[in-house]
Order: C-alpha cells, then sequence, then structure tokens
C-alpha cells in the first residue's frame, strides 16, 4: 500500500472534486449539481450563504484532497465558525438568533472518498483536525445541520444515511454521532383542505425582505402572536420545473395553545399560500427528538421521505 497524504487544493483540482461532489449527490434528494466554478462560489466560498444565519470563516487550508498519481480520491471541506444562541423550543428546527461570541468551533461540511477506502477517509479527517487544531478548535461537528452547502439537500448538511463507508470513517476517527435527521416534502399545486382549530385566530402573512416569509396566528386582541412558521425560498439551482422550492426554517406554537390544532392549521395554510404564489414544495426536516413535529408534519400535508442524515460531534483532544 503506498502512503497517501491531504494536501490543500489547487485551482486546477477544483472539476474534479465538483465532479466527485455531483456523484455523491446521485444518492440525495433535494440537491443540484455544480460545475468547478459554481461548487468553488457556493460550496467553498459560501457565496449564497446557509440557510441559518451561521458565521461561517472559509480557508483554503481547510479544503482539502488526497491525490493517487493524477487522480483525485477523496475531499474534505473544514473550517471554523460560530453556532448561533439556543433557539426557543419549536417544532420544526431553530430560528434565527445572533452569533455567540467565542469560542469558534470546527465543521466538516463535506466528506467524501471511494467506497471500502476508509484509509482515505482516515487521512482527511486527520488532516482535518490538524488544521482545524491550529486555528485553535476544540470542538467539531460533522455535517451540522446549519452548516450546509446551499445546494446539498435543500441547504442543510446532514450526512447520507446510505453513505455507509464516511459514517464508519467518522466512527473510526473517534466522532460521535449525536442527531438523526429525518427530511419531510410537501408537494404544492392544488389547494388543500385546511384543519379549523376550535379558537378564533387571525393569520397575517408577512412577505419576505432579506428576511424569510413569517405566517403568524394571533388570538382577538392580542399583539403577540400565538403561533408561527417561518420560511425561507430555496436557491434557484433546487427548483423542480422552474417552480421555486421553499424550506420550512422555523415552526412553534405557544405552550398553552398547543394540542389545539393551531400548529397543524398554520401548516396547511403555508402550504396554500406558497402553492397560490407558484411554488413546487416546501422542504422540512425534524430531528428524531422533535416527536411534535413528526405528528404534526404529516398531517399537515407532508410526507416524509426515505432520506436520513446524521450529524457527529467530536473534542479534540489538547
Amino acid at each position: 500500500m503506498f502512503d497517501i497524504n491531504a494536501t490543500p487544493i489547487q485551482e486546477d483540482d477544483l472539476p474534479a472534486v465538483a465532479a466527485l461532489v455531483n456523484e455523491a449527490l446521485t444518492q440525495v434528494p433535494i440537491s443540484a449539481t455544480v460545475s468547478a466554478d459554481s461548487f468553488r462560489r457556493l460550496g467553498l466560498l459560501n457565496e449564497q450563504g446557509t440557510l441559518y444565519p451561521l458565521d461561517l470563516h472559509n480557508d483554503p487550508a481547510g479544503w482539502l484532497l488526497v491525490r493517487d498519481r493524477n487522480m483525485t480520491l477523496g475531499f474534505v471541506h473544514a473550517c471554523t465558525g460560530y453556532l448561533p444562541d439556543a433557539a426557543a423550543p419549536s417544532l420544526v428546527g431553530q430560528g434565527p438568533s445572533a452569533p455567540a461570541a467565542a469560542p469558534p468551533v470546527g465543521f466538516i461540511r463535506f466528506l467524501i472518498f471511494p467506497p471500502g477506502r476508509n484509509d482515505v477517509g482516515g487521512v482527511l479527517l486527520a488532516a482535518a483536525e490538524k488544521f482545524l487544531r491550529a486555528a485553535g478548535v476544540r470542538t467539531v461537528y460533522a455535517w451540522h445541520p446549519q452548516a450546509g452547502y446551499p445546494f446539498y439537500h435543500a441547504g442543510v448538511g446532514i450526512s447520507n444515511g446510505q453513505d455507509f463507508y464516511g459514517l464508519s470513517a467518522l466512527s473510526e476517527a473517534g466522532y460521535l454521532l449525536t442527531t438523526r435527521v429525518l427530511c419531510y416534502q410537501c408537494n404544492l399545486g392544488q389547494p388543500m383542505p385546511e384543519y379549523t382549530p376550535a379558537r378564533r385566530l387571525r393569520c397575517v402573512m408577512r412577505p419576505a425582505t432579506g428576511m424569510p416569509w413569517s405566517l403568524s396566528a394571533f388570538l382577538p386582541g392580542e399583539p403577540q402572536p400565538c403561533a408561527q412558521v417561518q420560511i425561507k425560498t430555496l436557491p434557484e439551482a433546487l427548483a423542480v420545473n422552474g417552480k421555486p422550492r421553499a424550506y420550512l426554517l422555523h415552526a412553534a406554537v405557544r405552550e398553552e395553545m398547543q394540542r389545539q390544532g393551531v400548529g397543524r392549521w398554520l401548516l396547511q395554510r403555508a402550504c396554500n399560500e406558497f402553492s397560490a404564489r407558484g411554488f413546487a414544495a416546501i422542504i422540512a426536516h425534524a430531528t428524531h427528538q422533535q416527536a411534535a413535529a413528526q405528528a404534526v408534519l404529516p398531517q399537515a400535508g407532508f410526507e416524509e421521505l426515505a432520506f436520513r442524515g446524521y450529524t457527529f460531534e467530536r473534542q479534540i483532544p489538547r
């Protein structure tokens, strides 16, 4: 067995790395193919940003690959950044919040290597850890949901649960599985019947102006909403036959209003609103801990996809 080493990516490597990424995306729904240029802009430079307000610092020294003569065998993208403060409990996902001040954490945003070549995966992860340790990072997240590529699975950075070799390489490198993520999709086009909650409510939809769309439910005479969903339009590359798709970023119902059908109705109202605006679908994710989301989403017209995603965490020793 020859010695293999990971080295920083060069401009000439971009087409081969983009081809590796596209090969990985063939098994992943809600993704778009990339060229060398779009991969650099949208992935490495994160030009369009993430769905969540995550502060990422991309350094070319964290764009690492393994070569075998003239062939690119594997690629890993490691970067530093700051996780936002914990948001209020919600039905689905996390709402926007300000980035934490310190300390920085590390992210493995993408990892790919040939099936069965865990030695390549191990070399890539070791090189990524060396880079992150030099940057002062102690906590590393692999495939963190908020650090996704905008063209990968609706912009959410969860691993492909069918990538058994990648999952195995992470485990062998000391990463611990922390979160399992389920994916849902509501196909739009025809109006759906809306559940009528027993409570009298008014509904206000505020269009996006550089921010996510918000749909809020208010009790009579109350200035603050008792329930709210936030939805963000996905990048144009993820459109279906020219129709855009949207992402359910946040959904929450005030505690005393839960179990009254308010969340179900508000999600159905949102789906009908976006259907009328010409959207093809709304995508949603829920973690395995979010039992309420797993119950409400199917009731609101969302279908669970077979795709499963995973997030890992590792503490880098000093």
